[in-house]
């Protein structure tokens, strides 16, 4: 049994998720642009890290405590990098993509061709064992 006050299951709560959910969209995407421009123009990548200028930031803010870990940091700026490569290439498929940071990340890993691959060509085949040269392919690449 539930005591006190209930939650009205109307119209008013569903606007209040649709907001929250485009305000974690909007968030999501402006961290991890953010956090790809960062990585942009302090990681050097021939010594394979960041200049002094980010490590000082980095360790003064307390940045650990916002990120989590040098690893979150990573998978922000990598999700950063997904919309920026798909924005550049694909533009047309920016507004399709997922909005969560692991998602995004997961596509920042894939490679230009695979990339293409997944955004437009659409493939069908008939069974799990059906030989590549037969599947169907809905747009030619």
């Amino acid at each position: 049994m539930v005591i006190g006050n209930l939650v009205p299951l109307d119209a008013e709560l569903k606007e209040q998720f649709q907001q929250l959910f485009r305000a974690v969209k909007r968030n999501t995407i402006a961290i991890a642009k953010q956090a790809f421009q960062i990585h942009s123009e302090h990681y050097l990548r021939t010594e394979r890290k960041y200049d002094k200028d980010f490590e000082v930031w980095w360790e003064a803010q307390g940045l650990e405590q916002v990120f989590g870990s040098r690893g979150n940091w990573t998978k922000w700026y990598r999700a950063g990098e997904a919309l920026e490569k798909v924005h550049a290439q694909f533009e047309k498929y920016a507004d399709k993509l997922p909005t969560t940071r692991d998602a995004l990340y997961e596509i920042a890993l894939l490679q230009p061709d695979e990339l293409r691959l997944c955004l437009e060509n659409r493939y069908t085949r008939g069974s799990v064992t059906q030989p590549e040269a037969e599947w169907k392919c809905l747009t030619k690449p």
